[in-house]
């Protein structure tokens, strides 16, 4: 990860980071769709990393994560 904003408020998180592959970072929202706590999990956006970085990670992504509403009333 790249970096982390998490609006309490709005019970979303939004995520950016890098990975190997693409098929990797097409997966993601799926997987983490399955946990309890995560209502719904999208990717914003996948680009190639630039070509002046190291190429362990060839790809950086958004991606935006919105929390379930628990039953105190915050995420």
């Amino acid at each position: 990860l790249i970096q982390f904003d998490a609006d309490a408020r709005d019970g979303r998180l939004n995520l950016q980071g890098e990975a190997r592959d693409g098929r990797a970072t097409l997966d993601l929202p799926g997987r983490l769709s399955g946990h309890s706590v995560i209502s719904a999990a999208r990717l914003l956006s996948q680009n190639p990393a630039g070509n002046d970085e190291p190429r362990e990670f060839p790809l950086r992504f958004a991606l935006e994560i919105s929390l379930r509403a628990s039953a105190g009333g915050q995420p």
